[in-house]
């Protein structure tokens, strides 16, 4: 993936957490208020699919189910991207092996969505019942 097409995929919070950090020290994760940002942008991250997922489910509007899901398929494709561009590199050299089965854990995690939401049909709301 091209470094342009990485930058524009990787959440604008993210992106200015490590716009914060030295050229040398980005896309490593090297001290504690680092750490500590890329935490609260994954959580960020989190709760945003949470609310777009519970917009979808909770609601009996076509539409809005629809604009809700092509919001979260979107965000949840960005979402992964930035993790295994960023966060899992970073779990997997600074965590070691402990760091391995976390990122390995949620590649599946991730990977189970996707294929929950190809099997029904991409953005189907089936997808997500």
């Amino acid at each position: 993936m091209s470094y342009l097409r990485s930058r524009i995929l990787i959440s604008p919070i993210l992106r200015t957490a490590l716009r914060s950090q030295p050229l040398s020290q980005r896309g490593f994760v090297t001290s504690r208020p680092v750490l500590s940002k890329l935490s609260s942008v994954v959580t960020k991250d989190h709760q945003e699919l949470e609310q777009y997922y519970n917009e979808i489910v909770n609601s009996s509007d076509h539409d809005h189910q629809q604009r809700y899901g092509n919001q979260f398929t979107w965000e949840l494709a960005r979402h992964s991207i930035a993790e295994e561009l960023i966060v899992y590199p970073a779990f997997e050299k600074y965590l070691g092996d402990e760091g391995k089965v976390m990122a390995e854990r949620d590649r599946k995690e991730h990977h189970e969505v996707m294929l929950l939401m190809a099997h029904s049909g991409g953005l189907s709301i089936n997808a997500f019942r």
